[in-house]
């Protein structure tokens, strides 16, 4: 999860996480990992998993972090998850807080790893900067990320692709996922790419920038190839007009975004029929009745 830029501008010493616990720091090959002394096994295994996510991610964007990443690993709340900024500098903050069996981030091989590489691919993809606003940044310091502007179904999608695509897990394969989209599809009630570029409080809600960004990113790099995300990135990352990922994606594509999306919402129709054909050849569902 990529949290508001604004949100850096308040970080103190007195507004960290919990000061008054006993930090400490552990320097990776590319990372330093900031930590209170009673996680210290747990630091040193997101050391490790940060350093092999960035050599991950930054393949598949084609790209390098910016600068060391700063990763604060930290138990003081009872929710799992994860937040990254880019501004001014590259910080991951990791809930040490493993998720419940029935939430969609349990779907892993190692929630530790999957959380790692989520929130690290959001600095790679965020940290590929180039032309006028890399010479912005240079002159004035990290101020203009071209690519933290793009919708939230692309910042997320892709990050959420990451993590299943590096794993053997992942929320691309929760039953969860699949089943909202089978589901709003059967019913008719797909969202269209002008719901998914904004907010709505249709289900899935804010949910839908990860069930069906991570989906329609996974499509695209299926129908596409895999470098068609390092391609956005970059023309992106360099973009002195902001809001035209449409364009990026069109240039890495060659197919109207609009077209690519309607064909993605066709497969995901197709899925749900044969889903729910094989189910009544197998007499269900449950018919259900009111109490």
């Amino acid at each position: 999860m990529v949290s508001s830029v604004v949100v850096v501008l308040a970080l103190s010493a007195a507004g960290a996480a919990a000061p008054h616990l006993d930090w400490r720091t552990l320097h990776g090959e590319r990372c330093d990992v900031h930590f209170p002394a009673e996680l210290e096994t747990v630091a040193r295994r997101v050391v490790t998993l940060a350093d092999e996510a960035i050599e991950v991610a930054s393949a598949v964007f084609e790209s390098a972090p910016l600068d060391r990443v700063q990763v604060v690993l930290h138990d003081v709340s009872d929710s799992a998850n994860g937040f990254t900024t880019v501004v001014p500098y590259d910080q991951v903050e990791l809930r040490a807080v493993p998720p419940d069996s029935d939430n969609d981030l349990g779907v892993t091989d190692e929630y530790l790893r999957m959380l790692v590489l989520h929130e690290i691919a959001h600095i790679l993809h965020l940290d590929t900067i180039h032309g006028i606003p890399a010479l912005v940044n240079l002159a004035v310091g990290k101020v203009w990320p071209p690519n933290i502007v793009q919708p939230r179904f692309v910042v997320e999608g892709l990050a959420t692709w990451i993590e299943t695509r590096h794993t053997d897990a992942g929320r691309l394969r929760s039953t969860q996922f699949v089943a909202t989209l089978r589901i709003a599809a059967l019913h008719g009630d797909l969202w269209q790419l002008d719901d998914l570029s904004n907010y709505s409080r249709r289900g899935p809600g804010g949910g839908a920038a990860y069930v069906y960004g991570a989906a329609f990113v996974d499509w695209l790099a299926r129908r596409h190839g895999d470098k068609v995300w390092a391609l956005v990135a970059h023309d992106y990352g360099g973009a002195v007009i902001p809001y035209s990922v449409q364009r990026s994606i069109e240039a890495a594509t060659g197919v109207d975004l609009g077209i690519d999306y309607q064909s993605f919402l066709d497969d995901v129709r197709a899925d749900a029929t044969a889903f729910a054909t094989a189910k009544r050849a197998r007499g269900g569902p449950t018919e259900t009745r009111r109490l």
